[in-house]
């Protein structure tokens, strides 16, 4: 028994070794996309400043200027609520950290029971000591996770 849990106890800490890692390299991921992101906003951010300003000014060739910055703000108002909602389903679809935790233990959970619950003798119901119970009445019910009865 004390192998079983020995074993147990090595694979539960291999297992959050595991998960650890597993989320190390995902914050790690978020972090350089998220500077590579920033980045690419501050060029963005001052390369589309001068293309609107040419856009205004080429409209105010032909229309009155207050007019020209009005329709080239509703157009870039209605590109930048596509791109929101764009963005919005993106991250949606992301797993989180929890769930990765709790798919990870789920699957942990699933194989222990699959693999190593059936095959432990403490799994057998085991009768308490003293006397039988009366007839159609059953005795004390066995722990679920050791098997032992109370």
């Amino acid at each position: 028994m004390r192998e079983v849990v020995g074993a147990s106890l090595q694979l539960l800490q291999a297992e959050i070794d595991e998960l650890r890692a597993q989320l190390g390299a995902e914050t790690a991921r978020l972090v350089r996309l998220a500077l590579i992101v920033g980045v690419a906003a501050g060029f963005a951010f001052w390369g589309l400043a001068v293309l609107i300003a040419a856009a205004v000014l080429a409209l105010a060739l032909v229309l009155e200027p207050w007019l020209a910055a009005l329709i080239v703000g509703l157009v870039l108002s209605a590109v930048a609520g596509g791109f929101a909602i764009w963005a919005r389903a993106r991250v949606r679809r992301m797993r989180s950290p929890a769930a990765l935790v709790e798919e990870r233990l789920r699957d942990h959970l699933a194989w222990w029971e699959r693999e190593i619950r059936p095959a432990t003798p403490a799994h057998q119901p085991r009768t308490a000591p003293g006397p039988a119970p009366a007839p159609g009445i059953e005795g004390p019910a066995p722990d679920e996770f050791t098997g032992e009865v109370r």
